[in-house]
């Protein structure tokens, strides 16, 4: 099998820096990597570290979507953040709407994990969420299931719902982005917040994310095995 070749590029002057520990972003990165490499072996792979901020946001994708050097055809985000909160007001979602119009525009397919905690988005409000920028119009929201199988045969694949504790598929309906015209006649229902918004249905697609049915994956030495959404954004453009 062909090895990949993995570029690190520094966005806002923050570099790849690993931090071994249970809660360290160093699974997240090396599962994205690992997912990709293994579906597209010999791929050109370039990842792209930023503060996780408002501004740091905004400059990972549009260094990414204007790279001239590396030219991505594809790039796959498995970070996101309930809209509305903290990092995503109105004018930094304006602005990453236009990095994301303008990849469209170059052929640049982004696919955007939907996120691993159900319909509150980690937000205890009482109120569903989604998450962006999976809700973007501009983008393929990668939604999660959960297989079920009998010796090497896959029997059945349905909405991955494990509860708080273990994780569930984000989706649902935006409240802050229209209804596309492209999902028209796509039955989604308005959102179940008040005022009841007719908004972007997420996800778009959906591939294995239940942990008990997930990836191996090699992180800081150590093997593991996990899931979430943030492995099937890598997954879908191969």
């Amino acid at each position: 099998m062909a090895t990949p070749s993995i570029t690190a590029v520094s966005v806002d002057d923050v570099q790849n820096q690993p931090q071994p520990g249970p809660d360290s972003p160093d699974v997240e990165v090396d599962l994205d990597i690992e997912m990709a490499s293994g579906a597209a072996p010999g791929a050109q792979i370039v990842v792209y570290f930023a503060p996780f901020t408002e501004q740091g946001w905004v400059d990972a994708i549009t260094t990414a979507v204007n790279d001239s050097l590396h030219k991505p055809s594809v790039l796959s985000i498995s970070w996101g953040f309930a809209e509305g909160q903290n990092i995503w007001t109105a004018q930094a979602i304006q602005t990453v709407e236009q990095s994301f119009l303008a990849a469209a525009a170059m052929g640049v397919t982004v696919c955007v994990a939907s996120g691993d905690d159900g319909s509150r988005d980690e937000i205890d409000d009482g109120l569903a969420h989604v998450d962006y920028p999976s809700s973007s119009t501009s983008v393929l929201a990668c939604g999660g299931t959960t297989l079920q199988s009998s010796g090497s045969q896959i029997t059945s694949e349905v909405v991955w719902n494990e509860g708080v504790k273990v994780g569930a598929t984000g989706g649902g309906v935006s409240d802050f982005i229209d209804l596309p015209n492209w999902q028209g006649n796509a039955n989604v229902s308005p959102s179940v917040n008040p005022g009841n918004h007719v908004g972007r249905g997420v996800p778009d697609v959906a591939g294995n994310a239940d942990p008990s049915t997930g990836y191996q994956v090699l992180a800081d030495g150590q093997q593991a095995v996990v899931g979430g959404t943030s492995a099937v954004a890598p997954l879908w453009p191969d």
